[in-house]
């Protein structure tokens, strides 16, 4: 069964998903052991998560206070940035390596209508920078049209293309992220959650799901598979 040297059989299972690697430590004790090393764990990780990061960066501007939460971050990957809108609607990147902010421009095309109040949410589409652009009158969103813009070249203004129009859509409170790539998640003014295709002819239409939050709370998290334990994960945050 062992055939292959230990770092050729690293590199063919690292590439796996979990489910998979699960399965595949009872094919004998070596790859067991393999698999649960920390050395593979480690080295799955890295190639696993989204944006070649590990961990959760949240910061939350408070209206009479301002506080920076930084649950958690072990990337080696000095090309990372950090999307955030500022206080004065500037869409700004943060560049790990050079610890340098650079501003990112919004579409030429994208402008407040007489009014209305222009509102955006950055999401990541299909593994590109993505906008979804939409306008209300004063704090209600009713049977809105939402624009999605997505940067082809990331940092390049004019690359900026609107790929799509979603509408018009009612009950809805706000974006919240995108889902395999294929869906929209979306907030109802009840605080339910619901979804809609990005392409097809139901583009239009909602799915609702049975999960509710306090309106203008709900949230929406990339979840990714990974071989670290909960308990081991708190462990080294806590080291």
């Amino acid at each position: 069964m062992d055939v292959l040297p230990e770092d050729i059989l690293m590199q063919i299972l690292v590439r796996l998903p979990v489910k998979c690697l699960f399965q595949f430590k009872c094919v004998s004790k070596s790859w067991c052991s393999l698999i649960k090393s920390p050395r593979f764990t480690d080295l799955h990780v890295s190639r696993a998560n989204c944006g070649d990061q590990e961990g959760v960066i949240l910061v939350k501007r408070f209206i009479k206070d301002e506080r920076k939460i930084v649950l958690s971050f072990h990337s080696k990957d000095e090309s990372l940035s950090l999307q955030v809108v500022a206080p004065d609607f500037e869409i700004l990147s943060f560049e790990w390596s050079t610890e340098q902010f650079r501003e990112i421009q919004y579409p030429d095309r994208v402008e407040d209508t007489e009014g209305e109040y222009g509102m955006q949410k950055l999401i990541v589409l299909d593994n590109s920078l993505a906008m979804i652009w939409y306008n209300i009158t004063g704090s209600q969103i009713s049977d809105q049209h939402f624009d999605i813009w997505v940067m082809m070249e990331y940092g390049v203004q004019e690359s900026w293309v609107k790929k799509f129009s979603i509408g018009p859509l009612s009950g809805i409170e706000s974006p919240l992220s995108s889902w395999n790539s294929d869906k929209l998640l979306w907030e109802m003014s009840n605080g339910q959650l619901a979804s809609s295709a990005v392409l097809g002819d139901n583009r239009g239409s909602l799915t609702k799901y049975n999960i509710h939050g306090s309106p203008t709370t709900l949230q929406a998290n990339i979840y990714h598979e990974s071989l670290v334990a909960l308990g081991e994960l708190c462990g080294r945050r806590m080291n």
